[in-house]
């Protein structure tokens, strides 16, 4: 769970994932246009507006493109869906991310 500004627990689901935070969720590359990344998974430690950096289990640093990878994330388990997975184009993800978060904020106004 994360916490928004006012202190409230909340939880990251498939429809807000491309506008959410993606630093602390597991990933896993697919279909990469480098096939070096291939199949690639880990922690995403860090981003920018075109890459992922991923933090691999064995303690390894790799900086993913988004443009033309697939990544499928894990989320956070929860007690409604337990733990699923996410599968996002990249190209969907190519924003800078405090532009992409602040994209899902006012979506939430205007659904209130």
């Amino acid at each position: 769970m994360n916490v928004n500004e006012n202190g409230n627990e909340i939880s990251i689901t498939p429809e807000i994932l491309p506008f959410h935070e993606l630093i602390g969720l597991f990933v896993c590359a697919k279909r990469p246009k480098d096939p070096s990344f291939n199949d690639l998974s880990g922690v995403v430690v860090d981003e920018t507006k075109n890459t992922l950096q991923i933090e691999t289990v064995s303690g390894f640093l790799r900086t993913v493109p988004k443009s033309g990878t697939e990544f499928t994330f894990k989320l956070p388990e929860n007690s409604e869906t337990g733990r699923i997975s996410v599968t996002i184009q990249g190209n969907i993800l190519l924003s800078q991310p405090q532009n992409r978060i602040n994209r899902i904020k006012n979506l939430r106004k205007f659904r209130n």
